[in-house]
């Protein structure tokens, strides 16, 4: 049998250092093997087992980039926790501050005793 490649897939992919992202294109050859094109300057020729481990890094890179997405919500809504209880806990520290009015309390004679008939301490 004649070497012939099969074209099999173009794609883009984003890439830091490339403005339009990074071209890639897929090939399977006669031969049995695998060709990855990056760009015009680097080929991957792998057989089988390369592609399934290349597959096998793949899939634990994205399960890695869901955990670390996880944790990351985590941290934002712990801390979004944690303003929001000390927004709570500031509010209720804002409502124990008397007014003017609610300093003085009639029925408190603890600093100066005045006779009150109404005073259950004087029944």
């Amino acid at each position: 049998m004649e070497y012939e490649k099969h074209h099999i897939m173009d794609i883009n992919i984003e890439d830091e250092t490339q403005r339009n992202g990074r071209d890639i294109s897929v090939f399977v050859d006669t031969h049995e093997m695998v060709n990855i094109e990056v760009g015009n300057t680097v080929t991957i020729r792998t057989d089988e087992a390369g592609i399934d481990d290349l597959r096998d890094a793949l899939e634990k890179a994205l399960s890695r980039l869901d955990q670390i997405r996880y944790e990351k919500t985590n941290a934002a809504m712990s801390i979004s926790e944690d303003e929001m209880i000390q927004a709570g806990i500031d509010a209720r520290e804002g409502q124990k501050e008397l007014s003017d009015q609610q300093v003085h309390d009639p029925y408190d004679y603890t600093h100066t005793y005045a006779y009150n008939p109404n005073d259950p301490r004087n029944w």
